[in-house]
């Protein structure tokens, strides 16, 4: 298995902490969108902040029943072992980046590029510009043909192409 190194959290984040949880938070997704990755929140219970790539874990269903009944899923999930962990020292009120208890907790298992990060809906949404919005939002008001549309979500040279057909549903 190969490991891919990511750029160091701490040079994101500041060394003399954040007050604020969701600072916290904000600071990391937008560090990790910048490195081609996408962080979610793994564990969030004060004093303790646990923040992992998407792709960490694996795939668990939620149905029950027997095996016939389940639908067989795409998943993103490849047990990307990537984790960033945070402490909220409480005399000082701020949280604080912590090192990794382990070496693996520095590497993702996945590369890190920009096709790996559209392969997620925080990825794509993070690649979508303003001009996409406003084309598609002028499409619509026209009501444009569908395939106008598609033509635009094809075209890679057009300043639509990151707009993925469900994006613009929504």
């Amino acid at each position: 298995m190969n490991f891919y190194p990511a750029v160091s959290a701490s040079s994101a984040f500041p060394k003399d902490g954040m007050k604020n949880k969701d600072e916290v938070v904000n600071v990391m997704k937008a560090y990790a969108i910048e490195n081609n990755f996408v962080l979610v929140t793994a564990r969030s219970q004060v004093p303790i902040l646990h923040l992992k790539c998407a792709k960490g874990g694996a795939y668990k269903t939620r149905r029950d029943g027997d095996e016939k009944a389940k639908r067989i899923t795409q998943t993103c999930r490849v047990g990307c072992p990537y984790l960033l962990r945070f402490s909220f020292r409480k005399k000082e009120q701020k949280y604080y980046l912590l090192k990794s208890l382990h070496e693996k907790e520095k590497y993702h298992n996945h590369p890190l590029s920009p096709k790996e990060l559209s392969t997620l809906h925080e990825g794509r949404m993070a690649t979508v510009t303003k001009e996409d919005f406003i084309i598609a939002g002028q499409l619509f008001t026209e009501n444009s043909k569908t395939i106008k549309i598609q033509d635009l979500l094809n075209d890679e040279s057009a300043p639509g192409k990151m707009l993925a057909s469900h994006i613009i549903d929504d």
